[in-house]
C-alpha cells in the first residue's frame, strides 16, 4: 500500500468509514505487533500475549470510530443563571444572591467567585502552592482522584480527524500501548502464582488459523491464498467489528475452546442462546472476511 492509498483511507476514516479503518488496521498490524512485543516487560513475557492486546486495541478503535467527538454536542448548561458562553452571572436573575461572593446564608466566600482567588491553595500573588492547604492535592501532577496516565488514555477515545497516515498510526499505536500498560499493571497488582498463570494462559494466536479454516468452510476463498500474518490480522479486525456478545461467544468457543455449557454459565445465557450467537457471529465473520480479503493482495 503506497502513501496515496493510505492517505485516501485516512480521509475515509475521518468520514466514519469502518472498512477503511479495517484496511489500515490490517496494514499496520505487523508493525503494531512488533511495538507491543518490544514493550512487554521481561518479567511478564510469559503472561502477556501481544495479539490479545491488539485485539482489544482494534475493538477500542472501532468503538472510537462510532463515537462522535464531544465537541459536536453542546452539553446542557448546569448554571442557567449565567449568560450562555460566559462565566458572568445574569444580573438580577430570579433567586440570585445579591452578593455572589459569599455562600448563601453565610459569610464564607464562594470558590472562584468573580474577583476571588481562583486558586486558594497558592500564596496570594504567586504561583507557589501553600503547603498542606486544606483541600489541596498532595500530588498536583495528577487529576483529582485519578492518575495522570488514564487521562492520556482518554485522549485517544475519539477517532480523528487525522491530518495524515502518520497521525493515524500514532493514534492507533497509543491505544495499543495504553492497553498493554493496563494489562501489565493488572498482572503486577494481582501477583498471581507464575506456574498457575502459565498453565492457564490461552495461546489464542495458535487458534486463529483454525477459526479461519472454519470460516472458509472448505471452499476456495481469498483467505486461503493470503499469508498467515495477514490472515490473523484480518480475522482479528473482523472480530473487532462484531457485536460484543457475538464476539465474546466466538472468542470463547473457537479461540479458547470453552464448552458451550460453560460459556452459557459465564454469560448468564441458555445453551440455545449461545448456539444462536455462535451461528450469527460466524455468519457475520464470513461476510466481513470476504470483504477484507478482497483487498489483501493490495496491502
Amino acid at each position: 500500500m503506497d502513501e496515496r492509498e493510505r492517505t485516501e483511507l485516512v480521509e475515509r476514516v475521518n468520514a466514519g468509514d469502518a472498512e477503511a479503518l479495517q484496511r489500515l488496521i490490517v496494514h499496520y498490524h505487523a508493525v503494531l505487533r512488533r511495538v507491543a512485543e518490544a514493550n512487554v516487560e521481561p518479567a511478564l513475557r510469559a503472561h502477556v500475549e501481544p495479539d490479545d492486546v491488539l485485539q482489544q486495541t482494534y475493538i477500542s478503535a472501532f468503538k472510537a470510530l462510532r463515537s462522535p467527538p464531544a465537541s459536536r454536542e453542546e452539553p446542557d448548561d448546569p448554571n442557567p443563571k449565567r449568560q450562555r458562553g460566559a462565566d458572568e452571572p445574569v444580573a438580577n436573575a430570579p433567586g440570585s444572591d445579591p452578593n455572589p461572593k459569599r455562600e448563601r446564608g453565610t459569610d464564607e466566600p464562594v470558590a472562584n467567585a468573580p474577583g476571588s482567588d481562583p486558586n486558594p491553595t497558592r500564596k496570594r500573588g504567586t504561583d507557589e502552592p501553600v503547603a498542606n492547604a486544606p483541600g489541596s492535592d498532595p500530588n498536583p501532577t495528577r487529576e483529582r482522584g485519578i492518575d495522570a496516565e488514564p487521562q492520556r488514555e482518554r485522549e485517544t477515545t475519539t477517532a480523528g480527524p487525522f491530518s495524515n497516515p502518520g497521525h493515524f498510526y500514532k493514534w492507533l499505536e497509543q491505544i495499543a500501548l495504553n492497553q498493554l500498560r493496563d494489562v501489565q499493571r493488572a498482572l503486577r497488582r494481582q501477583k498471581r502464582d507464575v506456574a498457575r498463570e502459565v498453565a492457564a494462559h490461552a495461546d489464542t494466536t495458535a487458534s486463529y488459523p483454525d477459526l479461519i479454516n472454519r470460516l472458509a468452510g472448505g471452499e476456495s476463498t481469498p483467505s486461503r491464498a493470503i499469508a498467515k500474518e495477514e490472515a490473523v490480522a484480518a480475522v482479528m479486525s473482523c472480530l473487532a467489528r462484531l457485536k460484543d456478545d457475538q464476539r465474546e461467544v466466538v472468542r470463547l468457543r473457537f479461540l479458547e475452546d470453552v464448552p458451550v455449557a460453560e460459556i452459557a454459565r459465564r454469560m448468564g445465557k441458555t445453551d440455545p442462546a449461545v448456539y444462536t450467537l455462535c451461528h450469527r457471529g460466524l455468519k457475520s465473520l464470513r461476510e466481513l472476511m470476504v470483504s477484507i480479503t478482497h483487498y489483501l493482495t493490495h496491502l
